[in-house]
């Protein structure tokens, strides 16, 4: 991917940090963050475009992110 490219990614979070993890993705560039549950009632899915050069594991340690679309521009 090239410098500037964005992704959809989905970030599996407990309830209790989902506003935490909402800011998170927008503080690192995501136009907008849609929430859904997840498979338990204590999980939550936050689906958010992101800058590429953002999907580091030292962002994201211990949590589950998933790119669900590599390319959306």
């Amino acid at each position: 991917m090239a410098d500037g490219d964005r992704v959809v990614v989905e970030v599996v979070c407990p309830v209790r940090d989902a506003e935490i993890v909402a800011d998170r993705l927008l503080v690192l560039g995501a136009s907008a963050v849609a929430e859904r549950p997840g498979s338990s009632v204590d999980e939550m899915v936050m689906t958010a475009d992101l800058p590429s050069s953002v999907l580091h594991a030292d962002v994201w340690p211990g949590v589950d992110v998933r790119v669900v679309d590599p390319g959306t521009e």
